[in-house]
């Protein structure tokens, strides 16, 4: 079928068409926050809304909602190749639309029946959502059954969905709050015509030589795309223009199939989005600093024979599909081994590019010796480094980049590291001591040593605290942990050994302070330490018992429990990171 290059929404519905996201499009990706940039559901809303409506005889404004590129290489469907984002949200639309309205005709007057009755729900279902036993729009196939449930079934999905499989059910919530908030029938009525009526412009073509030259063209000049997507769309129109003729069609899907892959693994990873696994992939094995897309394009540009473009090319691809494959693996790992997650909780950020070259090289050995040697030592550093001063810089990345396979000599020189800091220049220990012996310690790198600290008193008896149950993977706010004070900042009663010297010097002290899970902290509201000392003593948590029991043998909490405290911590911290050797001769401190 060929359709016509302006139409509506309503009429290129009418015809049988079904309408197919391929595997290698993202998945759905429209979300329903409130603020900008990530007020899609929100803004198509509110477009309806304020879309002026002329009192005849005035003709009626147009409703543009944007360019289609469909590819027909199937009888029958049109594969979507841009703009899948606005049809699914229509398809949504108008499913819980139809819902809505067939709610309210019981309920409804005559003028509301009538209208109701003239738009036809049934004619809405069976144009949007399902004609016979097809139905009309296939999302990518991992959201398919779920996609086919959300909508036609009304059930809501099972546990653990995918990030696109949320934010359609979220979408469907959206939309059903709206029309429910929504009194005048009238309007709904409007919103459905207005939508049926908007106009759009399409352009099929009948090959993916065609399709890939058009997206890249249309969507790598300003349209809000991720830089995954801009990166895919450059790397199709590449393989085509260095491709020999008749290798053209083979060559771009095997790029296809590369990223059909990595949406799938994106829809997987729960603490990284698909722009931060490319950044981190290009850090860790391109040669320069350059952004993503830009770096990419460099190299390409800088290999001469176009055949062998085209290879480079598909091992980029191959190579990027794998990162996201380590992402999830190391993900998984994370949540049981410490030395992994202490880095994601520590500088995540700086982090990703050497556990992707260290998983690439040793596998799910990355836990075991000598890696786990090498980890142990890059959470000393990052540790020590959150508490330099100044302009210091944090050079992990660099040794992703230039990590060469030797772990001998990566372990070397993150040893010096962690007690010399990056570059050698100032001493991690010093400035780590003078933190730890000053008197304000309110800061979050204390209540991550507090978590360390919390392990090391722990009985056999007692299970490690995990890194899951430290970043409440629960997801009940009342079990984040979080510092809180013995003797509050804002006590309920009069507090006997509160001055000011107690203010400057004992309050903020890392004697004073524990990890707190939330609903904990709540329940002790503001008390002193001699009203909730048999709470601690009954914690699960080993730190707090230590100080109920100090609190409950000496009747008192006070500056010399505190400093008492204090230093147990501190001789810990110092041997936990590392940092009783003495300065190097010759290191400049800050």
């Amino acid at each position: 079928m060929q359709l016509p290059p302006h139409t509506t929404i309503g009429d290129l519905f009418a015809s049988d068409i079904q309408f197919v996201i391929p595997a290698y499009q993202r998945a759905y990706s429209w979300e329903a926050d409130e603020h900008p940039p990530h007020n899609h559901l929100p803004q198509f809303v509110q477009d309806l809304r304020e879309h002026p409506r002329p009192e005849p005889p005035e003709p009626s404004k147009p409703y543009y909602l944007g360019h289609y590129l469909f590819e027909s290489q199937f009888e029958g469907q049109l594969r979507i190749i841009d703009g899948q984002q606005r049809l699914t949200t229509i398809v949504i639309f108008f499913r819980c639309l139809t819902l809505e309205l067939l709610g309210r005709l019981d309920t409804a007057d005559q003028t509301d029946r009538h209208l109701i009755h003239n738009l036809d729900p049934k004619r809405l279902h069976e144009t949007y959502l399902k004609r016979g036993q097809r139905t009309r729009l296939l999302t990518v196939d991992d959201d398919r059954s779920f996609f086919d449930a959300l909508l036609t079934s009304g059930d809501r999905p099972g546990s653990d969905p995918t990030r696109s499989q949320k934010r359609l059910q979220d979408a469907k919530d959206y939309f059903s709050k709206t029309f429910r908030k929504t009194r005048s029938t009238l309007e709904l009525i409007q919103w459905a015509d207005l939508v049926e009526k908007a106009v759009i412009t399409c352009f099929e073509v009948e090959d993916k030589v065609q399709a890939t030259q058009i997206f890249a063209f249309q969507n790598d000049r300003g349209k809000k795309l991720t830089d995954l997507e801009k990166l895919k769309a450059y790397l199709m129109l590449q393989t085509y223009l260095n491709s020999e003729v008749q290798e053209e069609i083979e060559s771009i899907r095997i790029i296809e199939d590369h990223f059909t892959k990595i949406y799938q693994l994106t829809e997987q990873i729960h603490l990284l989005y698909e722009d931060d696994v490319l950044r981190h992939h290009v850090t860790a094995y391109m040669a320069t600093w350059d952004p993503p897309l830009e770096n990419v394009k460099k190299t390409i540009n800088s290999i001469k024979d176009r055949t062998e473009r085209v290879v480079w090319i598909k091992k980029f691809c191959n190579d990027l599909r794998k990162s996201f494959e380590q992402v999830k693996m190391l993900e998984a790992l994370a949540r049981n081994h410490e030395c992994i997650m202490d880095l994601l909780l520590l500088d995540a950020s700086n982090s990703w590019p050497m556990l992707l070259r260290l998983y690439n090289q040793f596998g799910v050995q990355i836990t075991a010796s000598p890696v786990r040697e090498v980890l142990c030592l890059i959470e000393i550093a990052l540790f020590k480094f959150g508490f330099m001063h100044g302009n210091a810089i944090n050079d992990l990345p660099t040794y992703a980049k230039e990590y060469d396979h030797n772990i001998e000599a990566l372990r070397e020189t993150l040893e010096r590291v962690s007690q010399w800091g990056f570059r050698g220049w100032g001493h991690f220990n010093t400035q780590f001591a003078s933190a730890l012996n000053g008197n304000y310690h309110w800061h979050k790198a204390f209540r991550y040593l507090l978590w360390k600290y919390e392990n090391s008193i722990r009985r056999e008896r007692d299970y490690d605290l995990s890194p899951t149950q430290y970043v409440n993977e629960v997801g009940d706010r009342a079990m984040d942990s979080t510092l809180d004070h013995i003797t509050p900042r804002n006590p309920c009663a009069e507090d006997p050994v509160r001055d000011e010297l107690f203010a400057r010097d004992y309050l903020n002290n890392i004697g004073n302070l524990v990890l707190m899970p939330h609903g904990m902290n709540s329940s002790f509201r503001n008390k002193l330490p001699m009203e909730k000392y048999s709470l601690l003593v009954d914690s699960s948590l080993a730190s707090h018992r230590e100080v109920g029991r100090t609190i409950q043998e000496d009747g008192t909490w006070g500056p010399e429990q505190i400093e008492a405290r204090k230093q147990k911590i501190i001789r810990f911290a110092l041997d936990r990171w590392r940092a009783k050797e003495p300065e190097p001769a010759g290191i400049k401190s800050d």
